[in-house]
């Protein structure tokens, strides 16, 4: 568990995200209350954080196959769970596909299942937090108005333990243009509109940026995530990004391959760093 401290610390790293386990995989690793206590120890020593957790890949809210679905929950509860010994943020997960059945048809079970995990895992200052896709078929979560009408519809006393993460490869994918530092002004302006409630939107619940850059093309529909400054997105738009008043206390996290292909590295961050 401490190595994800170490290489945040090689690589300049504040915040971080982990996995708990294998995210290709459904099998739970155990860490001893010890090693906990010891991570715990070593980021507050460091003034590491947030701390965020990544869930598998597998997740599926949309799924029609109920043990899929079970599955899915039971993940994400573990998850939560674990992130509220580690005193993590959130854990950040993807909806899933609708495999076609459409989204107005799968709505409820989205919904009911988000508020069995959020009743069963029993947080505190934790948060499940929601991510948009990048416009593949059938996915859910590309569409920013289908996050907003999940949310519409959860119970709202669940409201205080759920939030959002934006992906810039997956927005660039999904058809959302932020080439300019107009037009991130104008999404922002979006994503205020998008109301929750009569005093929440989905700016409201955003606590968490994936910073990537995109091999592809806008609007592609596919999820292929570049080193900063290398893709279609550019440098500059990371630049007007880091700009944006009000998007400056908004965690940020890389998920990028890594110029030497090792994932996120000093290098992209170092890019970072010297645009702001």
């Amino acid at each position: 568990l401490n190595n994800a401290i170490d290489k945040a610390l090689e690589i300049g790293a504040v915040s971080l995200q982990i996995f708990q386990n294998n995210p290709r995989t459904w099998a739970s690793r155990h860490f001893t209350s010890q090693q906990i206590k010891n991570f715990r120890n070593l980021i507050k020593k460091h003034h590491l954080g947030p701390i965020f957790i990544h869930s598998v890949y597998f997740i599926n809210l949309g799924t029609p196959k109920k043990d899929l679905l079970q599955k899915s929950i039971n993940s994400l509860i573990r998850d939560l769970k674990f992130a509220n010994q580690i005193k993590a943020q959130g854990v950040i997960f993807h909806l899933g596909s609708h495999l076609g059945q459409g989204f107005k048809t799968i709505l409820p079970q989205v919904v009911s299942s988000l508020e069995t995990i959020l009743q069963q895992a029993k947080l505190n200052q934790t948060f499940l937090i929601l991510e948009n896709s990048a416009g593949q078929k059938h996915k859910l979560g590309s569409n920013l108005e289908e996050l907003t009408q999940i949310l519409q519809k959860i119970n709202k006393k669940y409201l205080s333990n759920i939030a959002i993460c934006l992906d810039t490869m997956h927005l660039f994918g999904a058809g959302y243009d932020l080439r300019s530092e107009r037009k991130i002004k104008k999404f922002v302006q979006f994503i205020k509109s998008q109301k929750i409630t009569q005093n929440t939107s989905l700016f409201n619940l955003l606590k968490c940026w994936h910073y990537n850059d995109s091999k592809v093309e806008l609007n592609s529909g596919r999820d292929l995530h570049q080193n900063i400054g290398q893709g279609k997105l550019g440098l500059d738009t990371f630049k007007f990004l880091l700009h944006q008043p009000e998007l400056k206390n908004i965690p940020i996290i890389l998920e990028v391959p890594g110029f030497k292909h090792q994932g996120p590295d000093k290098e992209n961050l170092d890019l970072l760093k010297n645009l702001f």
